[in-house]
């Protein structure tokens, strides 16, 4: 585990909210939440069926890096006391895992049938809530 600078020193790129790594995967979580709850919200309009294909690759794009971002994060931070902050930070993991894993049954379902299930897309709508609670 990496030392904090003290005051005064350089942070390395690689350190806390300056990582790019950081960076690509909150904006891409953003991206995603807000396409996704313009998905929900929207209607199935034409413009919206492309929001869809777009919100769906760019889950596709982003699921290794952000998964790796966050096995590396847990190993880092898993023996830290158990607090507000932390509790939070394992609810947004529980429902980024959850939104992952329905968000790939979905694009598999949608593949390979003419439907996809209701429960995968609560499960997947309702996820981002917990998400985002536990990151805001």
């Amino acid at each position: 585990m990496k030392v904090k600078p003290k005051d005064g020193q350089a942070v390395s790129p690689d350190d806390g909210w300056h990582s790019l790594r950081v960076r690509f995967c909150l904006a891409s979580l953003v991206a995603l939440t807000v396409s996704g709850l313009a998905i929900s919200i929207g209607g199935f309009r034409p413009w919206m069926q492309w929001t869809v294909l777009l919100h769906t690759a760019l889950g596709g794009m982003t699921l290794v890096p952000v998964v790796w971002y966050c096995v590396s994060h847990v190993l880092a931070y898993r023996r830290h006391a158990l607090s507000s902050t932390t509790l939070l930070g394992w609810i947004a993991l529980a429902g980024l895992v959850v939104a992952s894993v329905s968000g790939v049954v979905l694009t598999v379902q949608a593949v390979v049938g003419t439907r996809t299930s209701v429960s995968w897309r609560n499960a997947h709508f309702a996820s981002t809530f917990g998400l985002l609670g536990g990151m805001v």
